[in-house]
């Protein structure tokens, strides 16, 4: 009873994003907390005695969470409370080529150094974002060490004539495609024991992206803040990437295509439903549908998340992500990134 009440002030006091209250998902999170903590508890640990079957464990718990009436109060409070969300939208690849283009006309009209800079960050990862289909966090794990290692490869590569209409390449054009390796940083070492994860990307686009021009001219920043390992888009002292920060140069972007009418953008666009965290992914995902790279296609370049998921132990496919076993699987990423 205690803990339903902690969760109800907890649903009553807090403050949500969206509304002025938090939604039921963040309200219930005391009672996994609370769980945990009874099963590290003396009482927990006399709460051992289990049933085991192949794939299931039946345990007798004392746990006020577990119980009953617990598992019927949290449906009534959902019900209560309501559900609301307001998901992050996508944009165009061409909206998208031409907001890397302003941040572009920006840089080269600043004359403060660190305004450069931090436009420059903004610049490489929504280009990374989009090319690398990947979430605004995500982005964030761009290892320095581990992507200047590879930068050289791919740099004078040539792309094949009709790379999207032919399945399959040969091996002396495999080799030579114009690619960028980008190395983000993991927590647990995979089976190489390496710990990063590699995925191979075209250096441009078919729509004028250019990831390795804005990649390249991120590590410069970083040198010219004197870091040589950790995330490339920390602060010049090291402090991690505040994303509030970039999805407020997002915006102010959107707002200027909105305020110009462009892109089927308008002065009714609501500026907060756009953001680094999903809307580069879903701009990337779309633009991928358009262009009918297969299902298949578009998990390969997120492969890497599923050794992250078995936290050191063996994942579920047969090669790890590091750069030699990215590199097998290259033509499947490079034409990902390729085609948007």
């Amino acid at each position: 009873m205690g803990l339903a009440v902690d969760l109800l002030l907890k649903s009553i006091f807090s403050k949500g994003q969206i509304k002025p209250w938090i939604q039921f998902h963040s309200m219930r999170t005391g009672r996994s907390t609370f769980t945990v903590t009874w099963g590290s508890s003396p009482a927990g640990i006399m709460d051992g005695a289990c049933f085991n079957s192949a794939r299931s464990r039946i345990q007798f718990t004392y746990c006020p969470s577990e119980s009953i009436w617990f598992k019927d109060f949290l449906p009534g409070a959902e019900d209560r409370m309501g559900y609301d969300t307001r998901n992050q939208r996508d944009l165009p690849i061409l909206a998208i080529v031409a907001m890397v283009g302003r941040i572009e006309a920006d840089i080269e009209s600043s004359d403060d150094q660190s305004q450069i800079n931090r436009l420059t960050k903004a610049a490489a990862l929504i280009s990374m974002l989009t090319a690398a289909s990947l979430r605004g966090h995500e982005g964030f794990y761009l290892d320095i060490a581990g992507t200047r290692k590879y930068l050289s490869r791919g740099k004078d590569g040539q792309a094949p004539i009709d790379p999207l209409k032919r399945k399959v390449l040969t091996e002396a054009e495999a080799s030579n495609l114009p690619e960028i390796c980008i190395c983000l940083m993991g927590k647990f070492k995979g089976e190489t024991g390496e710990r990063h994860h590699s995925i191979v990307l075209a250096n441009f686009t078919t729509s004028g992206l250019q990831p390795r021009k804005w990649i390249e001219r991120l590590l410069e920043v970083c040198d010219s803040e004197g870091r040589k390992s950790g995330s490339a888009f920390n602060e010049a002292d090291g402090a991690p990437p505040i994303a509030a920060e970039y999805n407020a140069i997002v915006r102010q972007y959107v707002g200027l295509m909105a305020e110009a009418g462009e892109h089927g953008l308008d002065s009714d666009t609501n500026l907060n439903r756009y953001g680094i965290s999903r809307t580069f992914r879903k701009s990337s995902e779309t633009r991928a549908r358009r262009a009918g790279i297969p299902k298949e296609q578009v998990e390969t370049v997120n492969r890497w998340k599923k050794v992250e998921r078995a936290q050191g132990k063996k994942p579920n496919f047969a090669m790890v992500d590091h750069y030699a076993n990215a590199r097998e699987l290259s033509t499947l990423t490079w034409k990902y990134s390729y085609a948007l």
